[in-house]
C-alpha cells in the first residue's frame, strides 16, 4: 500500500512542477534515478533562495516551488469523492441499483409487451396483480400415481399454448376429463349449486381453482355467475399438476375468458398441497371441482408385491380382526390427513370473510366401494378444530349431490374467519 502511494505522490509532483530545496545545513544525496532518498524528501521546507542552486553542483533541482500545489491536490481528491459518493445517491434514488439484493444487481427495466402477444408462458410465470410467480421446481406429489389413470385414459386435444373460440368449442362437445358428461352437461349439473354459493362474489372479484384439470370448471363457472349473476370482470387463476393439463387450461382460458368478460390471471403446474408460492389472504374466493384422494395413503400395495384390493381394507365387516381393524383406522387417517393438507393451503390463500368450496367429495373407501377414498361428511367440523384451519366452524355446509341418494360424493361450503 505504501508504494502505491508514493508512486502516486511522485505523480502529483510531476504534474505540479514540484521540486524540494536543500536545507542550508544538508548535502543532498540522489540515487542512480536523480530521485532524492525518503529521509531528504520528507524533511521540512525551508524558504527557497533567490538565488537557485544549480544542480550541476550536485544540490537540488532549480525552480520556484507553487506554495499551494499539494493543498490543491488534495482538494481535488476530495471533490472527487464527494462526487462520487453524490451520484451513488442519485443512482440509488433513481432505482437504478437495487442495494436491497446483497448481490447489488443491476435492475433491468421492464420489458412492455403489446396486448396482442399471447405469451402462455410468461403469463403463467407473471400471475395476475397479485403477483404470483409458478414455482420453477415441482416435487412428485402423494398422489402422482393415481394422477398417472388421467394421463393414460384422457387425451390431449391441443396442448398447445395458442387456442381459437371454434377450438374451445369443439372441446366442450367432448366427455371432460374422465367424466361421463359433457361440458354442457356438467355446467347445467352444477348451476344450482354454483349460483347459490358462488354469489357472493362482485365483479372484479379474483377466484382460485386448485386442481382445475383443463380449467372446464373454471370456465363454466365464470359463464354461470355472468348468466344469472350478472359478475364478470373476474380475476381468474388456478393449479394443476399434470403439464400437459395445465397447458390446455392456460391457452384455453386466454382464448375463452375474454368473451365472456374475464380474463385470466396465472395457472401454474403446481402441487395443491403446497401452495408456497401464492401470497397469504390473495382470493375473494378459493375453491376445487375435486380432491384427488390417495389411492393407497399406506402403500400397502407395495408391501403385497400386487394391486390393492377392496378386501385387504375393508374386508371385515364385523371388525372381528383387530389388525385390519387397526390398518383400516391407519388407512383413514393418512387420507384425511391428505384432504387437510390440500383444504389448509386452499383457507390460507383466501381472503378473510371469504368463502372457501370443496366440490365433488368422495365418501371413505370402505363406505363407498366404487369410488377411490375420501372422507365422511362429520369430519369437516372435527378437522377444522383439529388441523386449526382459521375458518367459521358453524358456516360449514354440506350437501348431496342428489338429495335423494345419500351415498353419493357431496359438496361443501366454509368461510374463512372475519
Amino acid at each position: 500500500f505504501s508504494n502505491i502511494f508514493l508512486t502516486e505522490r511522485d505523480e502529483i509532483k510531476k504534474e505540479a512542477h514540484i521540486f524540494i530545496y536543500p536545507l542550508p545545513s544538508k548535502k543532498h544525496n540522489y540515487s542512480k534515478n536523480n530521485q532524492m532518498t525518503d529521509a531528504e524528501e520528507f524533511m521540512p521546507l525551508t524558504s527557497p533562495s533567490p538565488t537557485p542552486v544549480s544542480p550541476s553542483n550536485g544540490s537540488a533541482r532549480t525552480k520556484t516551488l507553487p506554495s499551494n500545489s499539494i493543498a490543491w491536490a488534495k482538494v481535488t481528491k476530495i471533490c472527487l469523492l464527494v462526487l462520487f459518493m453524490v451520484s451513488m445517491v442519485f443512482l440509488y434514488n433513481h432505482e437504478l441499483f437495487n442495494f436491497n439484493n446483497r448481490n447489488c444487481s443491476v435492475i433491468s427495466s421492464p420489458s412492455i409487451a403489446s396486448d396482442k402477444v399471447n405469451d402462455a408462458t410468461s403469463s403463467r410465470n407473471a400471475g395476475f396483480g397479485a403477483g404470483i410467480v409458478c414455482p420453477s421446481l415441482l416435487n412428485e406429489a402423494k398422489n402422482d400415481q393415481t394422477l398417472k389413470w388421467y394421463k393414460d385414459n384422457v387425451k390431449v386435444q391441443n396442448n398447445t399454448s395458442a387456442w381459437t373460440l371454434e377450438q374451445v368449442e369443439n372441446l366442450k362437445k367432448q366427455k371432460i376429463d374422465g367424466w361421463k358428461r359433457t361440458y354442457h352437461q356438467l355446467k347445467a349439473f352444477k348451476k344450482d349449486w354454483k349460483v347459490r354459493q358462488f354469489s357472493s362474489l362482485k365483479s372484479g372479484d379474483s377466484i382460485f381453482e386448485s386442481a382445475c384439470g383443463k380449467g372446464i370448471n373454471l370456465l363454466f363457472t365464470v359463464e354461470l355467475l355472468k348468466e344469472h349473476l350478472g359478475i364478470d370482470n373476474l380475476h381468474v387463476s388456478g393449479i394443476e399438476y399434470r403439464q400437459d393439463a395445465a397447458i390446455i387450461a392456460d391457452g384455453m382460458l386466454r382464448t375463452a375468458l375474454p368473451a365472456v368478460g374475464s380474463y385470466l390471471g396465472s395457472i401454474c403446474q403446481a402441487d395443491a398441497t403446497n401452495l408456497s408460492f401464492i401470497p397469504t389472504e390473495t382470493f375473494d374466493l378459493s375453491y376445487t371441482g375435486y380432491i384427488e384422494p390417495l389411492e393407497d395413503p399406506l402403500n400397502i400395495a407395495e408391501e403385497l408385491g400386487r394391486e390393492l384390493k377392496f378386501e385387504d381394507i375393508c374386508g371385515d365387516e364385523q371388525g372381528k380382526n383387530w389388525a385390519r381393524k387397526k390398518l383400516r383406522t391407519l388407512d383413514q387417517n393418512a387420507q384425511e390427513d391428505w384432504y387437510a393438507a390440500w383444504v389448509k393451503e386452499l383457507v390460507r390463500i383466501t381472503k378473510r370473510g371469504k368463502p372457501i368450496v370443496i366440490e365433488e367429495i368422495s365418501l371413505p373407501m370402505c363406505e363407498n366401494e366404487y369410488d377411490w377414498g375420501g372422507v365422511k361428511k362429520e369430519w369437516w367440523r372435527e378437522a377444522a378444530l383439529k388441523y386449526k384451519w382459521d375458518v367459521d366452524v358453524d358456516s360449514i355446509h354440506i350437501e348431496g349431490l342428489k338429495k335423494s341418494d345419500e351415498d353419493t360424493r357431496y359438496n361443501l361450503f366454509m368461510r374463512k374467519n372475519d
